[in-house]
């Protein structure tokens, strides 16, 4: 297990130098890597993020996971159905839960996996495309997510689009004032941390 605590700091520290290639969960991208990439937006944005750790959206939970001796799927479609315990409404979100972006069947966009759908091993009846997960930061206001390869790893608004919310298997969370306290300070800890190796590597936001 990990603390909701635990998994905001890790977040909070992708977020500040972190960039955004599919199908990656923190490795650092190269010159080598980035030379061999076929998809256009990698090819186009891809080299900004040379020397820096990557990631996509649900990638960054594979992370931060993993840096807990913990695994998760890598994939948000799959995360929504096995690895929280409910979707909520967004009204319900709070600090350190998982939140997600959704298209619902027919809309512009909408490519849920055969598996999910009726008739697939793993549909369980829900039918939307959970395209995108993010993290609600500490404040409660606002989500960490790795958005994209032109942006990278991101901050924004909740009320940006987000579908549902839902706490994730294997995180405990704060029921109480002082467990928010001690959340705060915890990421104010990881964000000190994390300038702090950016300084030593000479990497500028």
């Amino acid at each position: 297990m990990m603390t909701a605590q635990q998994l905001i700091a890790a977040f909070q520290g992708y977020q500040i130098a972190d960039g955004y290639i599919p199908n990656t969960s923190g490795e650092v991208w190269t010159a080598e890597k980035q030379a061999k990439a076929t998809a256009e937006t990698v090819k186009k944005y891809g080299v900004r993020w040379i020397g820096h750790h990557v990631e996509d959206c649900s990638g960054a939970f594979v992370r931060a996971y993993r840096e807990r001796g913990l695994s998760i799927y890598h994939g948000s479609n799959r995360i929504a159905r096995e690895h929280v315990a409910e979707l909520l409404p967004m009204e319900a979100a709070a600090p350190g839960m998982a939140v997600f972006k959704a298209r619902k069947p027919g809309e512009k966009g909408y490519a849920l996996p055969a598996e999910y759908r009726k008739g697939g091993k793993r549909c369980n009846g829900d039918l939307n495309d959970y395209y995108h997960i993010g993290l609600v930061d500490a404040d409660g206001r606002h989500v960490l997510h790795c958005a994209n390869t032109r942006e990278g790893f991101l901050r924004s608004g909740i009320g940006q689009d987000w579908h549902a919310a839902a706490k994730l298997k294997q995180v405990e969370y704060a029921a109480s004032g002082e467990g928010l306290e001690k959340l705060l300070r915890t990421a104010r800890e990881a964000i000190d941390e994390a300038l702090k190796r950016m300084e030593e590597k000479g990497w500028n936001t």
